[in-house]
């Protein structure tokens, strides 16, 4: 007797991104991870600070861009009251070598929780570029599962 594999069996995920804002600092992050893939090539050289990243048999490539409080104020300025500032997105922040410790270990504690939720809920932008949350559920999947997956969800 053979069973039919379940979506999530098939689903990959490449790439994935978020906004971050570690507890001992004032700042917000836009971090994204890449799967590292055999022919993988990084040519994005857009941010602050990179770390490499395994999570159960997955390698990732971690970026971390700095949004400082002041772009954070002109991005919702724009977004929300059409104010047209000067927006320099791709301009280089800094940060301190205290700075990047500190976001690169409390982004390594918080990812596999990240990582598991978005290969149960991946959102996949349709033709428009609208993002929608995708659920799969896995047949073989027991009670226990979801009571797991339930407080991982609410813990964060």
């Amino acid at each position: 007797m053979t069973t039919a594999p379940t979506a999530v069996q098939f689903l990959q995920l490449d790439e994935f991104r978020l906004f971050y804002k570690p507890q001992d600092d004032d700042n917000f992050y836009h971090v994204t991870c890449k799967l590292i893939l055999q022919d993988f090539i990084s040519l994005d050289d857009n941010y602050e600070h990179g770390f490499f990243y395994q999570c159960a048999e997955a390698n990732y490539y971690v970026t971390c861009k700095l949004f400082s409080n002041s772009l954070i104020i002109d991005i919702l300025n724009k977004e929300i009251y059409g104010m047209d500032i000067d927006i320099n997105l791709y301009g280089k922040g800094l940060m301190t070598l205290h700075q990047k410790f500190n976001l690169e270990q409390s982004l390594k504690q918080i990812l596999p929780f990240y990582l598991l939720q978005q290969l149960q809920h991946p959102i996949i932008p349709d033709e428009n570029g609208l993002s929608h949350n995708i659920s799969y559920q896995d047949e073989n999947s027991n009670k226990d599962d979801h009571q797991q997956n339930g407080i991982i969800n609410a813990g964060q």
